[in-house]
């Protein structure tokens, strides 16, 4: 088998086992702990004939602001998950962890969120967590097997990665390669790479940019600021580091 055909099934399995977990959210939001006839939110218009059932993520929003508990900030972060907002849904099961620390469940859905987002290492550590509160919770030891594949998986893709830009040295490869690297939570390895690509295309507002979004994510947001500055000197319309260094102004 070929490392094009081998990259193909390690997509078709990862995509099977991150669907578990996915399934099994919704169940137990579902049937295992829905919401009461209290935790449901709706908004009435100005026509009192007319009752707007509100989105997910405001209800569970409210939700918690009205009573904060774990089985609700599991729910909210449920609802983020649901909408693809893994970083929220991870901070929001958290908290649910303040308020139940022996919680498995909440472990295992910030190992799912956390391999949504390919950081299969908090991924592994956060699954092992959930299997040391409860050793039988199957679910965890699935999500634990998509953690383990995962790395594995991208590992192989960053080993390729790095054989390529040595060979061939250029801006986009330094680019794909520290874009591997930012998404498997890497961070200060991505931001080497983004440095180098930046050095060999000094007049690419994408390099500062990627460098500026890696600073931001090891919170060293006063480094990230002029290299966001240097993205919108060469492009002043580019919204990303826009974005990047209103965040990072905002953080310091």
């Amino acid at each position: 088998m070929n490392i094009a055909s081998k990259n193909k099934v390690i997509v078709v399995a990862l995509s099977a086992m991150i669907l578990i977990p996915v399934l099994y959210l919704i169940y137990w939001a579902e049937f295992i702990h829905p919401p009461s006839e209290t935790d449901q939110i709706t908004v009435v218009s100005n026509d009192t004939n007319t009752v707007i059932q509100a989105d997910p993520i405001l209800q569970a929003e409210q939700v918690v602001k009205a009573n904060p508990s774990a089985n609700n900030y599991i729910n909210l972060g449920l609802a983020y998950y649901q909408a693809s907002r893994y970083h929220e849904c991870i901070n929001a099961t958290r908290k649910a962890l303040e308020y139940d620390p022996n919680s498995a469940l909440a472990y295992n859905n910030i190992c799912s969120a956390y391999n949504s987002l390919k950081m299969w290492d908090e991924a592994f550590i956060a699954c092992n967590k959930a299997i040391a509160l409860n050793p039988d919770y199957t679910l965890a030891k699935n999500n634990k097997k998509v953690a383990i594949d995962g790395k594995a998986g991208t590992d192989v893709q960053i080993s390729e990665q790095k054989k390529l830009t040595g060979q061939s040295p250029t801006f986009e490869n330094y680019i794909n390669l520290g874009n591997l690297y930012y998404q498997t939570g890497l961070f200060a390895e991505s931001v080497d790479c983004y440095k180098k690509a930046s050095e060999i295309d000094p007049k690419n507002a994408i390099g500062y940019n990627n460098i500026c979004s890696g600073l931001n994510a090891l919170q060293k947001f006063s480094e990230a600021i002029p290299y966001c500055k240097k993205a919108l000197e060469i492009n002043p319309d580019f919204e990303l580091a826009k974005n990047n260094l209103k965040y990072a102004e905002g953080q310091r």
